[in-house]
């Protein structure tokens, strides 16, 4: 076994021993039933006290089949309207590019809790989310919320380079 399968396969073993209450994480199955341990779905609940409160976050993170320092790779299923996530095409420039192998899934989903309520305006690819953001935190707020209104679901994609 190579060291990204076994770290993956403990990373796994103890998400299952002890998960956080509202975060769920787990490797995606394939078509003939296995599993990929080197692709997570994996669920975030919106910080506390924010316009995110309530909602849930769906990533699906892939991890480097051999090499743990290549960078991670997270997905979005839609647009959400942050500062660091193109519109376009779900890319996000994000400082959490440097957190694994150092620290382990259940840190890298606190962690991006984290980002969604802070994010990093020196590193915008959402100029308009960035300009509400710095210019007026109530009405970037209201956008939030009326983004994620319908479907009490936001699904989001991070993009993690070195």
């Amino acid at each position: 076994m190579n060291p990204v399968t076994e770290r993956l396969m403990d990373e796994r073993k103890k998400w299952r021993l002890d998960p956080p209450n509202g975060y769920s994480a787990n490797p995606i199955q394939n078509i003939d039933g296995s599993l990929n341990i080197f692709k997570w779905e994996c669920e975030v609940p919106g910080p506390r006290k924010t316009p995110c409160e309530g909602k849930t976050y769906k990533f699906t993170i892939e991890f480097d089949k051999t090499n743990l320092r290549i960078p991670l790779i997270i997905y979005c299923k839609s647009k959400c309207f942050h500062p660091n996530i193109s519109q376009h095409d779900g890319y996000v420039c994000s400082s959490l590019k440097d957190i694994w192998p150092e620290c382990g899934i259940k840190q890298i989903l606190f962690s991006l809790q984290s980002f969604l309520e802070y994010p990093n305006v020196e590193s915008v690819l959402n100029n308009e989310a960035a300009s509400l953001y710095k210019g007026n935190r109530e009405k970037y707020n209201e956008r939030v919320q009326n983004l994620n209104g319908e479907n009490k679901r936001m699904y989001c994609a991070l993009i993690f380079e070195k």
